[in-house]
């Protein structure tokens, strides 16, 4: 299995169900990437996810873009109002519309 960011306490968990699991700890000039990759797996989780697993799914999705924000000094606050201001600017996905083709010019 290739290398992987896991969550902090899954190492203890899996020692208590008798797994010993091997883990170091990322260089910080690696983190960027690993927390980019996990972000990437955790998405397509959630895409693949049936309706009973979407909220669990999700919240992996939703960590592991807090924590990546987090290593470039962005707090959950911080990307809550980025968030707020790009639907403010143009608008959510509440609508539910659809592009059917590209730009008319």
């Amino acid at each position: 299995m290739p290398e992987k960011l896991i969550r902090d306490r899954i190492p203890e968990i899996a020692a208590s169900n008798g797994d010993y699991l091997t883990v170091r700890t990322a260089r910080p000039g690696e983190l960027p990437g690993l927390l980019r990759a996990k972000l990437a797996e955790e998405t397509a989780e959630a895409i693949a996810a049936s309706p009973d697993t979407l909220l669990d799914e999700l919240a992996d999705v939703l960590e592991a873009a807090l924590a990546l924000g987090a290593h470039h000094g962005h707090s959950p606050a911080d990307i809550e109002t980025a968030r707020a201001a790009k639907a403010a600017a143009r608008g959510g996905f509440q609508q539910r519309l659809v592009l059917t083709n590209g730009s008319q010019k």
